[in-house]
């Protein structure tokens, strides 16, 4: 089995994945890039040519239907959404989340940990099983840089050794989107509408809240990548200009109480998990 990147020339720059949009809008946007697959979703396999279909039918693009995909449809290609896993509802959100994945191509979701009945390499067996021949793998990290990638990577590498896996993204790290997320449930937290994330009915200005962002944390040496991560979309939020405030602290640290002591406005409290 391979392991290699697709279009990965800024390691700054990844798709984030926020709820159901998140997860689709980035595997919709994979189906118009797979020309990079052109080998495993169809390409020229020598077999047929000019729209003409082995059984001597009219392809959909000759009947006049809009095929969005021209290049998909033999199956051969897999799609792997690859998460890190955790015990509860959280395992459960990311399933209804997938559940809702419309593809050309078979899709599973796997999880590093905590899931036994739902591995990554499980998942992989079931997109082999599918026909697969080649698999684009989509993981849902929140830092690249973390103690977890080298365990994402040594799980794709030892889940199968027939079929090639190519990471087409590695997480969210500062992508523009991902500051775009962070700012939007801040400012939905200052509308004081009362809902499971925001109980409260306390409205404020943007400009009198400090915006407080949670991110995991990790251990050493690790830890400094994410103190980079959480400087860089603490400086991308305030360039903004839209909160008078912004800081982040780290669960694994458990300070959260200490920065929400320390605001200089109205604490807005937004988690930045997967």
């Amino acid at each position: 089995m391979k392991t290699s990147k697709i279009d990965k020339t800024d390691n700054n720059k990844h798709s984030p994945f926020w709820g159901a949009a998140g997860i689709l809008a980035l595997l919709l946007s994979l189906c118009f890039v797979l020309g990079a697959f052109a080998g495993c979703i169809g390409g020229d396999s020598g077999e047929a040519d000019d729209g003409e279909a082995e059984n001597g039918e009219s392809s959909p693009q000759e009947n006049g239907d809009e095929n969005p995909y021209p290049n998909a449809g033999t199956g051969k290609l897999g799609v792997l959404v690859a998460a890190h896993g955790m015990p509860g509802d959280w395992n459960v959100r990311l399933n209804l989340w997938a559940e809702e994945i419309s593809l050309p191509v078979p899709v599973e979701l796997g999880f590093l940990e905590y899931s036994p009945e739902q591995t990554i390499d499980g998942a992989v067996q079931k997109l082999e099983d599918a026909g697969a021949t080649e698999i684009a793998a989509i993981l849902l990290m929140i830092n690249t840089n973390s103690s977890h990638t080298h365990e994402m990577t040594e799980a794709l590498e030892n889940a199968t050794e027939k079929t090639p896996i190519y990471c087409a993204t590695l997480g969210m790290d500062n992508d523009t989107e991902t500051i775009d997320s962070i700012i939007s449930r801040g400012l939905t937290l200052c509308k004081g509408e009362p809902g499971p994330l925001h109980p409260t009915n306390t409205e404020v200005a943007p400009k009198e809240a400090t915006l407080i962002f949670v991110m995991h944390g990790d251990c050493e040496p690790w830890f400094k990548n994410w103190e980079a991560l959480g400087e860089s979309l603490k400086s991308g939020i305030a360039e903004r200009g839209i909160f008078k405030e912004v800081s982040f602290c780290f669960k694994y640290e458990g300070k959260l109480g200490g920065a929400i002591d320390s605001a200089s406005g109205h604490p807005l409290v937004v988690p930045h998990f997967i």
